[in-house]
């Protein structure tokens, strides 16, 4: 019986104890969000599909895109996955309403198919966009 009414008076302080607790808890300040233009930047393709390329000859992807928004923006920075991917892009802003170029140029060295990817960061927004190429190096043929 003793133990009963100890363990009924431990619960009660402790419902009693976070109740109180979650009354003195301060007002949290709302969270400030950034705004980002929706679609301020349009890419005309995010696959490029090489198809069959001769082993040992770089191929070269265009992907081209605008800027839709009001404003200017940077493209900060620009990786390709691997070290066969060459990158070219604009290190000048991208004013609104025109229109550039991501080039990748792959040096297909190794035979078999291959997926890589170019990620493109912006000054507008933390997430990255993700370019892909793809194709099939086949030997080189004496007509190529």
């Amino acid at each position: 019986m003793k133990s009963l009414i100890t363990t009924t008076a431990l619960f009660f302080c402790f419902l009693f104890g976070n109740a109180q607790s979650d009354s003195n808890q301060k007002e949290e300040s709302p969270i400030e969000v950034s705004v980002v233009e929706e679609d301020y930047i349009k890419w005309e393709n995010l696959v490029y599909d090489f198809g069959e390329i001769p082993q040992n000859k770089a191929a070269k992807a265009v992907f081209k895109f605008s800027n839709r928004g009001k404003t200017p923006f940077l493209l900060t920075k620009v990786n390709g996955s691997c070290g066969c991917t060459d990158i070219e892009y604009p290190e000048t802003p991208i004013l609104s309403g025109t229109t550039e170029t991501v080039e990748a140029t792959y040096d297909a060295k190794e035979l078999g198919k291959f997926v890589k990817s170019v990620t493109v960061f912006t000054d507008k927004e933390a997430r990255p966009y993700i370019l892909m190429l793809r194709g099939l190096v086949i030997e080189k043929t004496k007509e190529q």
